[in-house]
């Protein structure tokens, strides 16, 4: 939620955050005797991060209330719908969640295989570290070392 509010500003629109929108009847009320009750006035406020991230809080547990994700059980698919005031935004927002999703489990995939490359060369290592003690004769170490190379390569190549 917080990657797609990010990338598309939401946090910069009017329906997301209260500061930019008009100030309503209870906002005005309350604005209106705030300066007659200063027991309801706290001594010290929170500080600028607090209050972001309480702003930052709100903003997602708002994108998240408005945000339905439905599986469609005959298929492998999902239906994504985002309520908004906005048609615009409600349309970009469901699609920004489908290219996040998509951007995140490659992601994923992409570090499980790093892993995967890492692990394989160190093994790599090992095995040629093995294949030195083999007499020189052989051949076998070039031949060995060819194919763990070769599959090396191949793996960083699907990384790609």
């Amino acid at each position: 939620a917080a990657r797609v509010i990010e990338k598309l500003k939401l946090d910069r629109e009017p329906e997301f955050d209260p500061n930019l929108r008009s100030p309503g009847l209870v906002e005005r009320a309350l604005a209106s005797v705030s300066g007659l009750a200063p027991i309801f006035t706290p001594q010290q406020g929170p500080d600028k991060a607090e209050i972001e991230e309480l702003r930052r809080s709100a903003t997602v547990d708002l994108f998240m209330r408005k945000l339905t994700i439905t599986p469609i059980l005959t298929a492998d698919l999902i239906q994504v719908t985002f309520a908004s005031r906005d048609p615009r935004i409600a349309y970009r927002v469901a699609n920004a969640v489908v290219d996040t999703y998509i951007e995140l489990a490659a992601e994923a995939r992409s570090s499980t295989l790093q892993k995967a490359v890492d692990a394989l060369q160190e093994r790599i290592a090992a095995v040629r570290d093995e294949l030195r003690d083999l007499p020189v004769g052989t051949g076998a170490l070039n031949t060995i070392e060819r194919q763990l190379e070769a599959r090396r390569t191949l793996m960083q190549a699907y990384i790609a």
